[in-house]
């Protein structure tokens, strides 16, 4: 990140630490950008003129960043590990684009996405969360969330090296991929909190997704982590496997990797990242998921920053 961030960071918390001593609501903006600024937290009751100039300050501030900024989710070990953030990192690092990763804990993405002005996801899907990371800042001060709009949004503006977004592949691998994610839920959501993320992560994790289960997650991880939910995805890796296998691997594409590779790419790094041996058995169902992986390792390798 240029010097200029941390300087420029640290003027406008200065300022908005002198609207907190005369307000009196509490709201956090977090450090940011990987400043040594700490996060702040400041009371307000409603907007005055001067609040607003505060906020038109932040906003100017935060437009002197040069790089890309990567909203992630954080863990104990400060490396990548989610599977949707991790197509977005591998997107950013096969283009060879400088960016600054900003960690998120689960129960600040909302308040601290909401704060920056990013508009909320659309209404309308599945368990529905207004907002989600993967979410990228432009240095033109554009937020865009969603991983597959990220991808778009980076390959209009960095079109080389190409991400084959029109690959016929890449829609069928779209379909595939939650086909396979999702009985193997009771295998790999458990281990999350337990082996990745930090305390108030863990607990927003085990709360959520227990409700939406109806259990928790250590019971759904003995009702549904077994033996039975491997053998209930075994024909979509099967299709998987041919799919990569189809034009002579280790890619979707053959030689050439493309953004259906990231998508799987990001999910076999979850597997590692939870560790207890799944990696290890999806790649022993079906071994080209793990030329695949292997063949991907440059795109993996920066996961810390």
């Amino acid at each position: 990140m240029p010097g200029v961030a941390a300087n420029n960071v640290a003027l406008v918390w200065e300022t908005l630490g002198k609207v907190a001593k005369r307000k009196g609501t509490l709201i956090t903006i977090p450090s940011f950008c990987g400043s040594k600024a700490p996060e702040l937290r400041i009371y307000i009751t409603k907007h005055s003129a001067s609040d607003l100039n505060t906020k038109a300050a932040l906003s100017k501030k935060m437009s002197e960043f040069t790089d890309i900024v990567l909203f992630d989710l954080a863990s104990r070990d400060h490396r990548a590990w989610s599977p949707n953030p991790w197509k977005t990192r591998l997107v950013l690092n096969y283009k060879r684009l400088p960016y600054t990763t900003h960690w998120l804990e689960y129960p600040d993405i909302e308040p601290t996405l909401k704060s920056l002005g990013v508009p909320a996801n659309p209404e309308g899907t599945t368990n529905y969360t207004p907002y989600t990371v993967p979410t990228i800042r432009f240095p033109d001060g554009t937020y865009v969330m969603d991983s597959r709009k990220i991808a778009s949004a980076l390959e209009e503006r960095y079109p080389s090296p190409p991400l084959h977004l029109s690959a016929p592949e890449l829609a069928k691998i779209e379909e595939l991929v939650p086909a396979l994610i999702a009985p193997l839920g009771g295998v790999t959501l458990p281990k999350v909190p337990r082996n990745l993320l930090n305390e108030r992560s863990a607990q927003y994790f085990n709360e959520t997704r227990s409700k939406r289960f109806g259990m928790p997650l250590d019971q759904f991880e003995r009702e549904k982590g077994g033996d039975a939910q491997w053998e209930e995805v075994r024909p979509t890796i099967t299709q998987v496997g041919e799919l990569l296998k189809k034009k002579g691997g280790p890619f979707v594409l053959g030689e050439e990797v493309s953004y259906a590779d990231f998508i799987l790419v990001g999910l076999l790094r979850l597997f590692k990242r939870i560790g207890e041996g799944v990696y290890e058995r999806a790649v022993e169902m079906e071994p080209s998921l793990g030329r695949l992986y292997d063949a991907s390792g440059e795109w993996l390798a920066r996961d810390d920053k």
